[in-house]
């Protein structure tokens, strides 16, 4: 238990008369301490040199690394050992100091089998596989009056709806833009429904009622019903001009040389047609268009440069319509033909092409051909409008028409169904379409101004509900 040394020390001691007694330490060790026998004559005798001021020294061997054995090591230093004077008393007690310096410790060995291990857990991180890949956010092509091309940013998209306050006409331009007349708010509103952007107002001093677009020179013609004013809204200034008519006007037609046929209301001028030629570049009345009189507000058609002009009666029943030539230099009209009154039933809506071949004459009740095909559209000739060269099948009720820029396409309804027919063959060119319904209001149908998307406005039966823009790539 102790090394050599240290035994013998304790030997010679006990042969000197010294007893021992003992104390603890931790860890259950047990320190021996010398006990001198307090009497002074007894001088201890140590052998084999024994002087007064020897000191005997003795020093526990070992480290203070624990052996892989239970036998405990003790480490002493120097100011633990017991010093003897020439008096036989002890004055240097042993005393176990618990400072840095160490003391005679037995540290325990043993294996940390009963420490819990912590696995850290990993937390997963985000993938391209856990995470939706964003949608990019489509490029909105900006709002052009003057163009031939649609710009469309959205190809994951091909048909829509987009709500706008309440509205009866509109216009189309490019790429998703169009204009429509805001009737509560007294204004022109720009809009692309396929985008769902809303843009540039125009103020008017009345509500909108028909409109017509020049689209060679940027000018928007809109009448305002019970207002005896036409308004000119420059769509490349923005400045609103108005021209004072006769009387309010009611329908439109826009030529590509900055002029445009109005006919008056004739609520305010019966007994006569009235028909008002303006200059839209100057914001000027020019002359007024003698026609035939037939009792009822007329609608207008003309070819791109104001030559050719056809007016058909609103609303009436077997109304006769008639074909004008007009010299735009005199402002002569010349009566060209006469259509039969077959065409007319519940007049609609009057288109011409853009190459100013068809007419397209709308009416409630058809134009008269024969039943299973009475409520039809007949693609009436321009150059005379006698003749037809075919029909194109709504079914009940044909409510609108616009061909599309190229005059290969026309879009029609019935108030409920988009329908996209060929112009010269008068079949369905498109006859499934992708979200482009409504609850029997369509009321108008155009063409974009590229000729790749299709709009019709569902309008509602009172000023105060949302009108809804639907809207189909074509073809």
């Amino acid at each position: 238990m102790y090394s050599a040394p240290f035994k013998l020390s304790l030997t010679l001691l006990a042969l000197a008369g010294v007893t021992f007694s003992s104390f603890s330490c931790s860890s259950n060790l047990t320190l021996v301490v010398p006990v001198v026998n307090n009497t002074a004559t007894s001088t201890p005798t140590l052998a084999p040199t024994n002087t007064a001021t020897k000191t005997p020294s003795f020093t526990p061997t070992g480290s203070n690394t624990p052996l892989p054995t239970a036998t405990p090591t003790i480490t002493k230093t120097a100011t633990s050992t017991p010093t003897l004077t020439n008096t036989p008393t002890i004055t240097n007690t042993p005393t176990i100091s618990s400072t840095a310096t160490p003391s005679p410790t037995i540290t325990p060995t043993f294996s940390p089998t009963n420490t819990p291990t912590i696995t850290p857990t990993s937390t997963p991180s985000n993938t391209a596989t856990n995470s939706p890949t964003p949608t990019p956010t489509p490029t909105i092509p900006p709002m052009s009056v003057i163009c031939s091309t649609d710009y469309i940013n959205y190809p994951s998209v091909t048909s829509g709806k987009f709500g706008i306050n309440y509205a009866t006409t509109m216009v189309p331009l490019c790429s998703g833009w169009m204009l429509y007349g805001d009737v509560n708010n007294n204004k022109i509103q720009a809009v692309n429904a396929m985008y769902q952007t809303i843009g540039t107002s125009y103020s008017l001093s009345a509500a909108p009622g028909d409109m017509a677009l020049d689209s060679t020179n940027g000018l928007l013609y809109v009448a305002m019903p019970g207002y005896p004013y036409l308004g000119i809204v420059n769509l490349n200034t923005s400045v609103v001009s108005y021209v004072l008519l006769a009387g309010p006007a009611v329908h439109l037609a826009a030529t590509n040389t900055g002029y445009v046929f109005a006919s008056l209301s004739q609520v305010v001028n019966p007994g006569t047609e009235y028909i008002d030629y303006i200059n839209g570049m100057t914001a000027s009345y020019v002359a007024g268009v003698t026609v035939t009189f037939f009792g009822n507000n007329a609608f207008l058609a003309c070819n791109s440069a104001g030559t050719t002009l056809i007016v058909g009666a609103d609303g009436c029943g077997n109304c006769s319509t008639y074909e004008y030539s007009f010299n735009t230099g005199t402002y002569a009209s010349a009566l060209l033909y006469t259509g039969p009154g077959a065409y007319t039933t519940n007049g609609q809506e009057m288109e011409m092409s853009a190459d100013g071949n068809h007419l397209a004459w709308v009416n409630g009740g058809g134009n008269g051909v024969a039943a299973p095909n009475n409520y039809s559209i007949l693609d009436l000739s321009v150059s005379n409008i006698t003749n037809n060269t075919g029909f194109w099948t709504t079914a009940p009720y044909p409510r609108s028409a616009g061909f599309s820029p190229n005059s290969a396409n026309i879009v029609t309804t019935n108030g409920t169904d988009l329908q996209c027919w060929g112009v010269a063959s008068h079949f369905i060119s498109k006859a499934t379409w992708f979200g482009a319904s409504a609850a029997g209001n369509l009321r108008r149908t155009r063409f974009s101004g590229g000729g790749n998307i299709i709009l019709g406005l569902d309008v509602p039966g009172s000023s105060s509900t949302p009108t809804t823009i639907l809207w189909e790539t074509f073809p």
